[in-house]
């Protein structure tokens, strides 16, 4: 009996610390599973999207939704949310405790009449709200709908891509890095070229002249 009692206890054990290794039960109602393979360094991110009616995952906190309106004199208009907002990384910043954070800019499909202002990107930290490693499918997006000056008279139905001048900046930015990749190539491909067409040809003053030298007989005779 006791040795089928601790058969049974050693069995428990083992099958704690397995499911332990393997995953990390977070502390809120919704029972969200975290790996630690869901730990990502943030500033290595270059794309987030984030799509409505979607939560988060959560290792310290509770779920939240992905995209949330905070304000702007368009927000009582849920019909005019955009349905996804894709969020690129610009680059990084020293924040205030020197960590590198990233600088997002995003882009949004909404109508012509409102735009999105306003965004901020958020993520859960791994192990403290700045730790810069993060809890991957953690971010959320907080952002304002505003009407467009031009346009607070109508709403036409007509949908359109809307790019803030963050996108235009990061277009530019990947055309400059483009040329200056497609520059390199080529000047490296001449250098290479160069190198092998001198290093096959030898100078000319290294070249020995072609000398005939006549060869010596001696000739011998019978007695």
């Amino acid at each position: 009996m006791q040795s089928t009692a601790f058969s049974i206890l050693v069995l428990v054990v083992v099958l704690t610390k397995a499911s332990s290794s393997r995953v990390e039960r977070t502390g809120n109602a919704f029972g969200s599973l975290v790996s630690k393979d869901d730990r990502i360094y943030l500033p290595s991110v270059s794309k987030l999207t984030f799509v409505a009616d979607t939560f988060t995952k959560c290792r310290r906190t509770d779920p939240r939704p992905q995209l949330t309106c905070i304000g702007g004199n368009a927000s009582e208009r849920h019909d005019l949310y955009p349905n996804r907002v894709d969020c690129y990384n610009m680059g990084v910043d020293p924040g205030n405790n020197g960590a590198l954070l990233p600088t997002w800019q995003c882009v949004a499909a909404v109508p012509r009449t409102v735009t999105v202002a306003d965004t901020t990107v958020n993520c859960e930290g791994w192990s403290s709200d700045d730790d810069i490693f993060v809890v991957a499918g953690s971010c959320w997006l907080t952002f304002k709908l505003a009407y467009e000056e031009a346009q607070r008279g109508g709403l036409p139905s007509e949908q359109h891509r809307h790019y803030s001048r963050g996108h235009d900046a990061f277009r530019f930015r990947w055309i400059l890095n483009t040329m200056f990749n497609v520059i390199a190539i080529i000047i490296i491909a001449l250098l290479l070229l160069w190198c092998f067409l001198r290093f096959q040809t030898p100078r000319a003053a290294e070249r020995e002249p072609l000398i005939a030298t006549p060869q010596n007989y001696q000739a011998t005779t019978g007695s």
